[in-house]
């Protein structure tokens, strides 16, 4: 693997700088101390700084000059070595700026002499007493060796953030504009058409937009108000506020798929009251959602109000009970019992038989909050914690975070099977954070089909999720595990899909084919075996050209059947034959074997001679290849009798013999 080399390419770190500023600010000498094992900021947390007060610091910052580091990819890693850094410093107070060195650039090289930078972070901040994280961001781009491709250039830059901390202190109060009636909403005439506008005590003077120079003025139009306010610092800050004409204004009318949900919305007032009531998640929520069950036409209104005056807007939902509904229609959501914290569904599926329609339904839960338990390689570990944690999470686990909306999607279904979902009018997508009705879904499932038997159906949900967990998901790749989920997951942009538990769908025959006997078996040379199917079926067809449900065999090779069950579906089975020639000892064996009586009533004896001793094991079959009786003896050389007890139905069975030299199979009735 070669070696990847990054030369860390900068921003500009303050445009603009000049010898006067310089002079307001103290001379940027770096801490020597300041050291790490990939990068360091010393310190990182700043000294206090005054609001109005000036201020000026200074800050360090450490690179090793032999920094590397190596990223896991599929296929190798990718490793690099720094050799210079540019620095940005982000997210100050307001009024505080800074400078880098002497001369104002934030670049420097890193080597044995040159691993230290400074910046002088200095200025009057004109903010409210808090504590600012900023950042001091190494920009790092490139060419870099990727396995299998090889060199790729042209990688936009990556800014990784290293955090610290300036605490602000002080008295300066914070500007707010607050209406005296609490609305910001004018009424047409009377009571509410004016508004009081105060703005918080505190400051020398106050400049509004509209002239006044008071803290309180009154209005009466609405559109934006403006004020500068002077604090005995010298510090001006400045704040707005936005009043309107009260007029309810409401969602367009519009068409929707029945029992999909759909959000209303509503503007142009404070207080809002939607009719009727019953069919929406909240009365009073200027955006409630519709909930699952409109399946007719309705009116919604809404009542817009700021407390001295009202107006009322109408909504006209047409509902189209097509649209969505493909070959399953029969959804029954059914959320007795379900719900919890992890994704579950809420009922078991019926087994499908082949060749039968087929059409059931079965509900699911969703969280409206997901706590995604995560297992974190420990190269990922050392990854995130030598960039500083710039990837905004925890290293051990990723948080629990609201889901907004997910999509599901199934798949692995036998052929000619379909799925529907309840809102399959919406693409699927479930919006669970809306309400708790949403937070559960509905899936049909139905066809028709002559598929191989077996277990089927794979349940995803793909949700939503923040970036910063895409882009832990994105840079673990296949190293990444999730807690509790055996199978893989999926990101899809940003979309984490999330395998459902699901007991699967179970897909058989309602007479499955047996051929009796089964899989291998063996003929000795000159003999006949008889195969056997078991019945219940309406066409039987051999490879031989045979139509029976048995045929009798000489030769070496692969027996096939294919037979036709009731309901049209056929079903193929194999049967390898295996010749013995010049065996003496599975000759004499089969000579010398006898089951008597012959028919019996259950209880029969096999006798047989043997060369030698050795392991001896004995099957009783039946027609549908279920062994009944089963025994493993040593067996002496010599004579050998095994008597043999079956509780089991009159018929057809097969006794089967396997010596060290072959294996006999013969015929024998219980009446």
């Amino acid at each position: 693997m070669k070696n990847l080399r990054l030369l860390i390419i900068a921003f500009v770190c303050f445009a603009g700088i000049n010898t006067a500023q310089a002079q307001r600010g103290t001379s940027c000498s770096p801490d020597q101390s300041c050291t790490g094992t990939f990068a360091a900021v010393c310190p990182t947390t700043l000294p206090t700084a005054t609001s109005g007060s000036f201020y000026s610091e200074t800050v360090t910052f450490y690179f090793p000059d032999t920094a590397s580091f190596t990223v896991p990819v599929i296929g190798g890693t990718i490793d690099g070595e720094v050799d210079s850094v540019l620095v940005e410093i982000t997210n100050l107070p307001d009024g505080l700026t800074f400078y880098c060195g002497t001369s104002g650039s934030c670049w420097f090289p890193v080597d044995a002499l040159n691993r230290l930078g400074c910046a002088v972070i200095y200025g009057t901040p004109c903010e409210v007493a808090d504590t600012f994280d900023f950042n001091i961001n190494f920009t790092l781009a490139g060419t870099i060796v990727v396995p299998i491709l090889g060199p790729v250039s042209g990688i936009s830059p990556a800014a990784i953030p290293f955090p610290a901390s300036l605490p602000l202190v002080g008295t300066l109060p914070t500007l707010d504009i607050v209406s005296v009636t609490s609305t910001q909403f004018l009424c047409p005439t009377g009571n509410g058409s004016t508004i009081d506008l105060e703005a918080s005590a505190g400051f020398d003077q106050y400049d509004w937009s509209t002239g006044d120079t008071d803290s309180i003025i009154t209005v009466g139009n609405s559109g934006f108000y403006n004020l500068s306010a002077t604090h005995s610092t010298g510090c001006v800050i400045q704040d707005s506020i936005e009043l309107f004409n009260l007029n309810a204004v409401a969602t367009n009318d519009t068409t929707v798929c029945a029992n999909t949900f759909f959000q209303l919305n509503s503007s142009g007032g404070d207080l809002f009251n939607w009719s009727p009531s019953g069919s929406v998640s909240s009365q009073f929520d200027n955006n409630p959602i519709i909930l699952r069950g409109v399946t007719a036409d309705q009116t919604f209104s809404v009542v817009v109000s700021n407390g001295f005056c009202s107006d009322t807007a109408f909504v006209d939902i047409t509902i189209d009970n097509t649209c969505g509904l493909g070959i399953c229609t029969a959804c029954v959501l059914d959320t007795v019992g379900c719900g919890g914290t992890i994704p579950a569904v809420c009922q078991q599926l019926p087994v499908a038989i082949a060749g039968e329609d087929y059409e059931e339904s079965f509900s699911f839960f969703f969280p409206g909050v997901y706590d995604l338990k995560v297992i974190l390689p420990q190269n990922i570990k050392d990854l995130i914690q030598a960039q500083g944690g710039a990837i905004g999470i925890d290293t051990n686990s990723l948080p629990a975070f609201p889901v907004a909306e997910f999509y599901i999607e199934l798949s692995n279904l036998p052929s000619g099977f379909s799925w529907e979902s309840d809102q399959a009018g919406n693409n699927n997508f479930y919006y669970p954070n809306e309400h708790p009705s949403a937070q559960y879904g509905c899936v049909s499932l139905c066809g028709n089909s002559c598929d191989v038997a077996g277990e089927y159906l794979d349940f995803v949900v793909f949700i939503e999720a923040p970036q910063n967990i895409i882009n832990v998901l994105n840079l673990a790749g296949p190293l990444l595990g999730i807690a509790g989920i055996d199978l893989p997951f999926q990101v899809q942009g940003n979309y984490l899909g999330i395998p459902v538990p699901i007991t699967s769908l179970t897909f058989e025959y309602e007479t499955p084919l047996v051929v009796t006997p089964s899989g291998s078996t063996n003929v000795l040379l000159g003999d006949t075996l008889t195969l056997e199917a078991n019945g219940g079926f309406t066409d039987y067809e051999w490879s031989t050209g045979a139509t029976t449900t048995s045929i009798d065999v000489t030769d070496a090779g692969t027996y096939t059947l294919s037979a036709t069950d009731a309901n049209g579906c056929v079903q193929v089975v194999e049967v390898e034959v295996t010749v013995f020639s010049g065996v003496e000892e599975l000759n004499a064996f089969e000579k010398s074997l006898n089951i008597y009586p012959n028919p019996s009533k259950g209880n029969f004896n096999v006798t047989f001679d043997l060369a030698q001793n050795q392991n001896i094991t004995l099957e009783v079959i039946n027609l549908q290849g279920k062994v009944v009786n089963t025994q493993s003896v040593m067996a002496s050389a010599g004579g050998n009798n095994l008597p043999i007890s079956i509780a089991a139905a009159s018929g057809i069975y097969f006794v089967k013999i396997q010596t060290n030299d072959g294996t006999i199979t013969r015929r024998i009735a219980v009446q």
